[in-house]
Parts: C-alpha cells; structure tokens; sequence
C-alpha cells in the first residue's frame, strides 16, 4: 500500500527553504553586510560633525598662546645680553683704586694755590720727597720726608748699641728705665747721650703710622744695615701755630711708646707700655684691623689762642720688634665730630703741614677711624728751624 503525502503549497515550502541550514547562514551574512553598510554610513554623517566641533575652536587660541611663549623666550634670551653690554660694576673695580689720591692731592694744591701759606708737600711719580719706608699719604713716608722745613724734625736712637756701635747691653727693664728717665727729665739729651744716633734728620708732618714692621722704623733712616729693629726710639720736635683759639687735648695710641709734651709739660702718654705713670682722662676704642682694637689713650686739655706758638715735642718707640704703629689725633673741646659705631668721635690727624691724608681703610689697614679733609693744620713756625728747642738733639 503506497502511502501519499499531500502537496506542500509554494508559501510554506518556500519558508522551509528559508529555516533550512544553508539558507540561514546566508541570511546571517546579508544582515552583517548590511549592519556594516549602515555603520559606515553612520560614521560618515557623524564624523564631519565631530571634525568641525574639533577644528573650529583651535585657530582662535594656538597663534596667541604660541605669541605669549615666544614672547617668554625672546624674553629670557635677550635678559643676558644688556648684562653683557653695561658693565658699570667691572668699570667701578677698575676706576676705585685710582680716586683716592686724587680729591686729596687736589686739597693739597688748591690749599696752596688759594693762599694759605705755610709748609706744603711736593709731589712726584716715585713720591718725589726723600727716602723713607711705607707710604700711606699720596707717597709721603710714615716716618716722615727728607725735605727741611716740611714737618717735625726727627732723631733716631738705638739703645742697643753705643755710638762706637758697641753692645750697650740694654735689656728689655733698661730699655724702658731709660724712656722714663729720658722723658720724666723733660726730653734731656744728657740721658741719650751714650747710645747710637741718626746723623741727619727726618721731617714728620703727621705721626700716623698703621700697623707695619717694626723695621720700617730704621729704614726711614737708611738705617736698616746698622740697627736691628727693637729698643729704638725717635724723637720728633719744633714749634707750631695753633689754628685757633680754645682747649684741645691729644688721642693717640703706640705699640709701643707715644709720648707728647706741650710747652714742657706732659699731657699725653699713649703707649702700650705705659713707662712713665701717666693716666689717661679716658680711653676712645677704635678698630684698626679685623684682628685688632685697641683703647686710644685720651690726653690732657691745653689752652691755646689763635696763632699762638707752641713747642711740641713727640716721642715714639718700639721695644720687641715685630709689629709696630702710633697714630696721634687732636680734639677741640666741645668740637662737632662725626662718631663711629661704638660712640667714639672721628678725630683729625694732628698735622704741622698741608699733606693729603693717609690713603688707608679705616679699620682694615691698620689704622683707626679718622676725620678726613681737616682744615685745622698746625702750622710750622716761621722761626721752627731744627735746633730751636734742642741745639743738641739735631745737631750730630
């Protein structure tokens, strides 16, 4: 017996094709062909959107922020050039040490050339003034010049050797011993009389002398050779003119002897080795080096009139050798000076003639703080020839 299935009609056969195998898997192609198609086509609708969202806004801001940064660049480029160009700090360097002798050299002459009168120092390339060891004053020696009349006469003693230049067995007490007599005898040359002696004198305008070797001292005599440099002493004196009327006193300080007398009398012993028993009014501290302040002894006062003559007398020494230095200053009483830090008046350097001031620092150089451009000079005497207070002391 044959057994029929009935007829399958055209729309149910051909959905049967359709959910067959092959038929699916081609299906499933066509669909991810179309859903690619319809991605890329997304894409190309959306992407000129993004674009124009994208490059509209950068051409307003990238030309400005690139002008800011090379404006900061040009900026910090050209900095160093100007530094290159100016060099006011190189140039100061160089000019700085040529000014100082200058304004006082100037003083000098244009004291000399407005009529001043007195004794006036010379000037020339090598100092031009005679030999002498150490120079502080546009060339002037600190012990002083060879010139007559251009300063206080000084002698120079050797207490060590006789003036047969014999052993005169002097120790460190007789060295002393024999200042104080010498000048607690009112600067006699009897007391002197057995030791060693310059021949000739030197002249001192000033006695400000910083810190130096103590062989400096014989040197200023050419005298370097013959005395070794301890237990010497000089003794500077003449007559002067007061600059004006009213009491003054004398500061001063020595390592190791400074003695002043005034018309005979005693007013100031600023020595390290106080020999004579002197006491001083008062001690004004000054700083002379980084390493070194010392108390400036303050002297007694004095009365003067206006062009009055005085005689000075000045005693300076040194005893172990090594280091040495005496400054002297001159204070008017009730004078308006200047002070330093500490409270100490900023005093001028006595001075007999017209001489620039010592072309030193102040507290670096071994010298105390003084008042600069005085005009206050002590003036030599007509009549101060050397001789005139000790016939003996000058005269060989």
């Amino acid at each position: 017996m044959t057994v029929e299935f009935p007829q399958e009609s055209l729309p149910r056969r051909a959905w049967r094709r359709l959910t067959s195998g092959k038929f699916l898997y081609l299906s499933i192609l066509v669909h991810i062909l179309f859903a690619l198609i319809a991605v890329a086509l997304v894409v190309q609708v959306i992407s000129p959107k993004r674009e124009v969202v994208f490059t509209s806004a950068p051409p307003a801001n990238r030309p400005v922020e690139h002008e800011v940064q090379m404006a900061k660049k040009q900026k910090s480029m050209s900095a160093p050039a100007p530094a290159k160009r100016i060099t006011t700090t190189g140039l100061s360097k160089i000019a700085l040490p040529e000014m100082p002798p200058m304004p006082s050299m100037g003083a000098s002459i244009a004291a000399s050339m407005a009529g001043m009168g007195g004794p006036t120092m010379g000037f020339g390339a090598a100092g031009g003034m005679g030999s002498g060891s150490g120079t502080g004053s546009g060339g002037i020696p600190f012990f002083g010049v060879r010139d007559k009349g251009q300063g206080l006469p000084g002698i120079f003693y050797d207490l060590k050797q006789t003036r047969s230049h014999q052993d005169a067995k002097v120790s460190v007490q007789d060295y002393h011993d024999t200042v104080a007599k010498f000048v607690n005898q009112h600067f006699s040359e009897g007391v002197l009389t057995r030791f060693f002696r310059s021949s000739n004198p030197i002249y001192a305008p000033q006695i400000f002398i910083p810190v130096i070797d103590a062989q400096d001292g014989p040197k200023a005599f050419n005298l370097e050779k013959q005395v070794k440099p301890s237990r010497w002493m000089i003794v500077y004196e003449g007559k002067v003119r007061a600059p004006e009327a009213g009491n003054f006193r004398f500061v001063g300080f020595a390592d190791d002897i400074l003695v002043v007398r005034v018309d005979g009398k005693m007013v100031l012993d600023g020595s390290l080795a106080n020999v004579t028993g002197w006491k001083p009014v008062k001690i004004y501290p000054y700083t002379l080096n980084k390493d070194r302040t010392v108390g400036f002894r303050v002297g007694e006062w004095f009365r003067v009139n206006s062009g009055q003559e005085v005689d000075i007398q000045i005693l300076i020494g040194e005893q172990p050798g090594g280091l040495f230095y005496a400054q002297l200053f001159i204070e008017k009483e009730y004078g308006a000076y200047r002070k330093t830090p500490r409270g100490t008046p900023i005093l001028p350097i006595f001075k007999v003639a017209r001489v620039p001031d010592p072309a030193l620092k102040p507290g670096v150089d071994g010298a105390a703080d003084f008042a600069r451009n005085s005009s206050k000079v002590w003036m030599l005497s007509d009549q101060a020839k050397p001789g005139d207070l000790s016939a003996n002391l000058l005269n060989p």
